[in-house]
């Protein structure tokens, strides 16, 4: 009976494999986009319609303006307190938060202050190859390295929570700022890029 009813509504082939079907990159048809461009500050996306990142090469280039008194709040982030990261300005400094589960949550905290007006806020992820899928993570401010850490391990996916660009709406991915509500970004974001390193 279950072979026919399988037949039925095209139940076969049966497909054991959970973690590489829950990767969305197996549903793309044709080559896997290795660049994504968001601008404004009001993004908000499924995650895996978002870009793509870890545990690849990458990088994430934040063009935004500061205002003269200064900004504050989440530029990009993806996921949650549980697993997820985090791209933000918090006590007039830029930040990346990576959260896995408390088995490798890091906070790389830039040591510059950051100008007003113009600028430009890199992150650069390099995979060290292991199984983990772990790397060292560089934080730029116009170019010049700000702020360094090693990633023990990442993950492909980031929970059930959004992408977004300007805030972080649901669950804070880093503590520190968990009493901030959305923590909206107060400055302008031009336009933030997301680019796999090949």
């Amino acid at each position: 009976l279950f072979d026919q009813e399988a037949k039925n509504h095209q139940v076969y082939p049966l497909d054991a494999r959970l973690s590489d079907r829950l990767d969305p990159r197996n549903r793309i048809a044709g080559e896997p986009k290795t660049s994504w461009t968001y601008f404004g500050n009001n993004v908000w996306l499924p995650e895996p319609v978002g870009p793509l990142l870890f545990p690849q090469a990458h990088s994430i280039t934040a063009d935004l303006v500061i205002p003269e008194k200064g900004a504050e709040g989440v530029i990009t982030c993806a996921g949650a307190f549980s697993a997820g990261w985090s791209l933000y300005i918090l006590n007039n400094k830029p930040a990346f938060r990576y959260s896995i589960f408390e088995l490798g949550d890091i906070t790389i905290a830039g040591k510059d202050p950051l100008p007003t007006g113009k600028l430009s806020l890199k992150t650069v992820f390099k995979p060290d190859g292991s199984k983990e899928g772990g790397g060292d993570l560089t934080l730029f401010l116009n170019d010049k390295q700000v702020g360094e850490g090693k990633l023990k391990r990442t993950s492909f996916r980031h929970g059930l929570e959004p992408f977004e660009v300007g805030r972080d709406s649901i669950t804070p991915v880093d503590p520190a700022y968990k009493n901030k509500g959305e923590f909206e970004f107060t400055g302008t974001i031009e336009k933030v890029k997301f680019e796999i390193i090949k």
